[in-house]
């Protein structure tokens, strides 16, 4: 006869554990409370789908009651993501058991799981009964608004324009408010109004100001932000604005305003503005000027009626399929030229972009390389399958602007894409910059020289303005992203939205305190900017990889704030910050570290430390840098210092000679020796890029051999200023001289008593040439270079495209003949009194100048052939400084 244990196992199982007998339940129990819950976990799913799908069918109209449903799903997400965790612990633990099946092996373990069930059971149920409490009711929707892309044409605007433009003129109108969902044109209206009242003449100012989208800013902030900006207009001096307050400020713009007519343009005007506190005059009292503004929705003109008391609003609507379909056309380049069927298809493309110019043009541009009917179909399916749930960015823009990132040529450009999103709202991003990060996240490796890796970049930052995910900036240098385009970028890196703790970027400290800490534990990039920004001892995160803190006033960084995941750090244009904290030694996959324009004086040892260091970036630092610190980075590639420190100047040039996988350094010289060590060194010649030379009075002669300056193959900018240099020489040897200054681009020459710049006949990749305050130069090319030397001459600045002079009182001539000048956009020349004649004939810089640039009466003093002269008067800026 068989004894069952189980009476007696649960009688030694009250004694060790000292349970009630609920508390043996509990563990009794355990396999049947998995059960339990895995069903209910069942039910609340078939729920939640239920709701997913009356959403999908809901045709664009949005929930009532959306945020407590929302609130519901993400809920119910979270909870079933931790509830299967739960139930396969519980699976293992209810398998490993002793006694014949009949014992847990854990005791304290399976009850601390049984009460974790249990807990969890009636935490689904609450999940449950929940989602009886709301109905899922449907209204019209109130679209919520996305910012606005430029259009390349701007489609279905005449009628808006026309009719701002007679409000303008008008003098019973005082006040145009501009209103409409984001991505219909808003942008794209102002700045044609802007160009029209330019070049109209009709106000004594006609400006245009941005305002961010951050909801979080204050209104004191936003005032702040826009009284900032009216001054940078208004070239308020610096004397009158500092430590002002925003009244006495308010008074200096109202005064300033008051005495002019202007046409003020406000892009992106929110409900916490008041431009009466800001500075703004009563239009009704300010005959003559006007303010057109644009705002997200009618209710924002509300608030505006300080400033005038009559507005007359005009709303943006998408474009009809008509003139949506020929943006699409005009964006996609060959739909004109294309068959009948793929007409009829691109027809379907546009109307599946629901007439936004924002989802037309990037589409659109998308598709400008599909040339078969097959491709067309493939993106109306691409299209098609994306949810629009609810209206706005999330549900109806996003998942269209997706349609562009999918069709990115590969991961390298998708990553890319997405960390330009780091960068705040209107914040101008730098070309060189963004690659040099590119790099150290290694999105860019594998390259020979920095050339390579930068030619990848340029080839990525193109391939992004092409499918209208950057934009082109106010310079060649510069990019921008589009609020909208961002925006998306974060809602991607956040897995669409459904892990938002993967990404921090702020552009506010005071919205920190707010946030869920613990969920930025797990962020893995963090990028924080701003003058608001005092105190970050609040915030860490074990698994960043990528820490980005600029333009703060932060004075100090904890040392525990350093995590052994960082990969990228950058803390750049901190200028209060004066020490890094010797915990950055243990930051051992730390690959890219950026502290140029911060007030560090001394770089730690422990940075020598850093094995997996490639990039080294110091510039606009005094920082010493010990030769000890810098021979042990072996892995640095990039390095660059800008501003010297005579003391270290030679050890560390001896300390970068040591890093063979060098291949980029920026560095200034200021004494001979330094000098000549560089043109002894054939590894630093190899991997010189920006090259200063400064405040060097042994410098009186440089004679450079041509192999010397084929090696310098990579060398890209030469700074030379307040030196005693009178003649810098290159010396043929058996190299020859072809190849010397490969890719020079930029040269800067100021205060030195130089008398030409013969030499550079040879750098034929020559872009910006800027000479400054050096009284000793004669000419610039040599008489007897151009007349024994006629093939050269046909090459000389034959890619410059910025020549500026100034201050050479002894200047005569640039160069004797005309030269052709094919890239030349802009010459400024100032103060060069003896410099009659501009070496230009009918062919010279025909089609490529925009600005000759000086003053009058040198204007008039030039020595011109007439026929050249017709052709380039309208060319000439006067200069009034």
């Amino acid at each position: 006869m068989s004894v069952d244990p189980w009476p007696m196992i649960k009688d030694i199982l009250t004694c060790l554990v000292g349970c009630t007998a609920d508390n043996v339940v509990v563990i009794n129990d355990l396999g049947d409370n998995l059960t339990n819950l895995s069903q209910k976990l069942e039910t609340l799913m078939q729920h939640y789908g239920d709701v997913e799908r009356e959403i999908g069918r809901a045709g664009g109209r949005e929930l009532k009651d959306k945020n407590r449903v929302e609130g519901w799903q993400k809920r119910v997400r979270e909870k079933a993501e931790a509830v299967k965790k739960i139930l396969e612990k519980g699976n293992k633990e209810t398998q490993q058991k002793c006694l014949g099946g009949h014992c847990p092996k854990n005791f304290c373990s399976s009850y601390k799981l049984g009460l974790t069930v249990l807990e969890e059971i009636t935490k689904i149920e609450n999940l449950t009964e929940e989602k009886k409490d709301f109905d899922l009711d449907f209204v019209e929707p109130q679209i919520s608004p996305v910012d606005e892309i430029v259009e390349m044409q701007t489609f279905g605007l005449d009628l808006p324009f026309k009719e701002v433009c007679e409000y303008i003129e008008s003098h019973s109108v005082g006040m145009v408010g501009i209103y409409g969902m984001g991505g219909v044109g808003k942008t794209a209206l102002l700045k044609k109004i802007q160009k029209k009242f330019l070049e109209k003449n009709s106000f004594n100012l006609v400006f245009r100001i941005k305002l961010a989208r951050d909801t979080s800013f204050s209104e004191n902030q936003i005032l702040e932000n826009v009284q900032n900006k009216i001054r940078d207009t208004l070239n308020i001096h610096e004397d009158v604005w500092t430590n002002k307050s925003k009244k006495s400020r308010a008074n200096l713009i109202r005064a300033e305003l008051k005495s002019k007519t202007f046409l003020l343009l406000i892009d992106n005007v929110g409900p916490k503005l008041d431009l009466s506190e800001a500075g703004v005059p009563e239009l009704d009292k300010s005959p003559g000027s006007k303010l057109v503004f644009t705002a997200r929705s009618k209710d924002s003109l509300a608030k505006m009626k300080k400033v005038c008391r009559g507005i007359k609003p005009i709303e943006m609507k998408c474009l009809k399929l008509e003139s949506a379909l020929d943006l699409l056309k005009c964006s996609s380049d060959n739909v004109s030229n294309a068959n009948e069927e793929i007409k009829r298809l691109a027809k379907d493309v546009a109307e599946e972009c629901k007439g936004l110019p924002l989802a037309l043009i990037t589409v659109g541009k998308v598709m400008a390389s599909k040339k078969n009917a097959d491709e067309w179909r493939h993106a109306i399916t691409q299209l098609q399958s994306y949810p629009s749930q609810f209206p706005g960015m999330a549900g109806d823009v996003f998942p269209k602007l997706k349609f562009s990132y999918d069709s990115l040529s590969g991961d390298v450009y998708r990553k890319c894409f997405l960390y330009c999103s780091l960068f705040p709202e209107e914040q101008k991003i730098r070309k060189r910059e963004l690659v040099n990060l590119w790099i150290g996240e290694s999105f860019i490796q594998k390259f020979a020289d920095i050339f390579q890796a930068r030619y990848k970049g340029a080839d990525i930052i193109g391939n992004l303005e092409r499918a209208y995910l950057l934009e082109s900036g106010v310079s060649d240098d510069c990019v921008e992203m589009h609020d909208v385009i961002r925006d998306m970028a974060l809602w991607l890196s956040c897995e669409e939205g459904k892990n938002e703790e993967n990404v921090l970027v702020s552009q506010n400290a005071d919205v920190i305190p707010a946030l869920d800490l613990e969920k930025w534990a797990n962020a893995e990039r963090i990028s924080l900017w701003g003058p608001t920004f005092e105190n970050l001892s609040e915030i860490r995160s074990s698994r960043c990889k990528t820490l980005i803190i600029r333009e703060t006033n932060l004075k100090e960084l904890p040392g525990e704030f350093f995590q052994k995941s960082l990969q990228v750090l950058d803390l750049s244009h901190n200028e209060d910050l004066t020490k890094l904290p010797v915990e950055v030694g243990k930051l051992i996959n730390l690959r890219h570290l950026d502290l140029s324009f911060t007030g560090i004086n001394a770089l730690p040892l422990e940075v020598r430390e850093l094995k997996n260091l490639k990039t080294l970036l110091v510039d606009g630092t005094e920082m010493l840098i010990p030769k000890v610190v810098i021979s042990q980075l072996l892995s640095l590639q990039i390095f660059s210092k800008d501003i010297r420190h005579p003391s270290n100047e030679k050890t560390l040039l001896e300390g970068l000679d040591c890093l063979k996988r060098l291949i980029c350094l920026g560095i200034i010289l200021t004494k001979y020796e330094s000098i000549e060590y560089l043109l002894n060194s054939t590894k630093l010649q190899s991997c010189i890029n920006n090259l200063t030379l400064a405040d060097c009075s042994d410098l009186h002669q440089l004679n450079i051999s041509s192999s010397s300056m084929i090696r310098m193959r990579t060398l890209e900018m030469l700074d030379i200023r307040s030196c005693s240099l009178e003649e810098l020489k290159i010396l043929p040897d058996d190299k020859g001289l072809y190849g010397c200054f490969k890719e020079l681009s930029r040269v800067v020459i100021r205060k030195c008593p130089i008398k030409n710049l013969t030499w550079l006949i040879y750098a034929r990749m020559l872009q910006t040439l800027e000479l400054d305050d050096c009284n000793s130069v004669v000419e610039i090319i040599a008489d007897d270079i151009v007349e024994t030397e006629d093939e050269t001459c046909q090459k000389i600045f034959s890619q410059l495209k910025r020549l500026d002079l100034s201050y050479l009182s002894s200047l005569h001539t640039i160069c004797r003949q005309a030269l052709s000048f094919p890239s030349l956009e802009k010459i400024t020349v100032y103060e060069c009194p003896r410099l009659r004649k501009l070496p230009f004939n009918s062919d010279s810089a025909r089609t490529s100048l925009k600005e000759i640039r000086g003053k009058e009466n040198w204007w008039n003093g030039l020595q011109w052939d007439e026929e050249v002269k017709k052709i380039f008067s309208s060319r000439f800026v006067k200069l009034a400084y």
